[in-house]
C-alpha cells in the first residue's frame, strides 16, 4: 500500500514540475506554439528533474530544461548530449551566474548564495555514478 501512495505521490510531483516547466518556459517566450512536447529525462524525486522540450508543430531542436526549487533554467541541444552532460551544464551555469550575482552589489546575497548552493548539490549528484543509467 505505501508504495502505491509513494508512486502516486511521485507520478504527480513529475506531471506537476513538467507541466510548470512547460508554462514557464512559455512565459519566457522560449516557446512560443502552444504544442510542444516535454518530457523528463532524468528525475531526483522532489528535487530535481531534467528534462526535454520542443515545439510539436516545427520539430526544432529540443532544448534542455532543468527545474530545481520551482527555478526552471533552460540551454540548447548542443550543451550536452546526454541528461547528466546537462545537469553537469547546469550546474556550472549556476556556478557562474551566482558569482555575477555575488560581484553585483546592487543584488541580495541571498539569492546568490542559494545558486551556489544548488549547484554544489547538482554537481555531487552528477559525480555519483550510482544515479546515472549507462
Amino acid at each position: 500500500m505505501t508504495t502505491l501512495k509513494n508512486n502516486i505521490e511521485l507520478d504527480d510531483w513529475v506531471n506537476k514540475t513538467l507541466s510548470k516547466s512547460v508554462q514557464s518556459l512559455a512565459a519566457k517566450g522560449v516557446v512560443e506554439s502552444q504544442l510542444v512536447e516535454a518530457k523528463p529525462s532524468w528525475v531526483l524525486p522532489f528535487t530535481i528533474m531534467i528534462g526535454k522540450i520542443r515545439e510539436s508543430t516545427t520539430h526544432a531542436r529540443f532544448l534542455w530544461f532543468a527545474n530545481s526549487n520551482e527555478l526552471v533554467h533552460f540551454a540548447g541541444e548542443q550543451v550536452a548530449s546526454t541528461p547528466r552532460e546537462a545537469a553537469r551544464y547546469f550546474a556550472m551555469k549556476w556556478q557562474i551566474d551566482s558569482q555575477k550575482l555575488q560581484d553585483d552589489p546592487t543584488v541580495d546575497n541571498v539569492l546568490a548564495d542559494s545558486l551556489a548552493e544548488q549547484s554544489r548539490s547538482l554537481l555531487e549528484l552528477v559525480d555519483a555514478d550510482s544515479l546515472w543509467a549507462d
